[in-house]
């Protein structure tokens, strides 16, 4: 997250903005996946770190506890700068 947000406390902000952010979990039982959508966070170096995480986890291709789905994550983003889209896996 460092290279899009810069500095400990604005990471920690991040970090605490993301935490409490309300996704969606949408499961597709047929694929095996669990689609993780989070939403637009208040900035654009924000939604930059968002998208970042989402392609750092989904190349880690985790299975949802107790159960053979694995997670797929999706940033919704509302800023321009940022796709949106950004951080689904291919």
């Amino acid at each position: 997250m460092a290279p899009q947000l810069g500095r400990p406390a604005t990471e920690r902000s991040f970090a605490k903005a993301l935490f409490q952010a309300d996704a969606n979990m949408v499961p597709d039982p047929d694929a095996g996946i669990l689609h993780v959508q989070l939403p637009p966070l208040a900035t654009t170096a924000e939604d930059a770190a968002a998208a970042a995480l989402c392609a750092d986890l989904n190349a880690r291709r985790a299975i949802f506890p107790g159960s053979r789905m694995r997670l797929e994550y999706e940033f919704l983003s509302a800023h321009p700068a940022v796709a949106p889209g950004a951080g689904v896996a291919g």
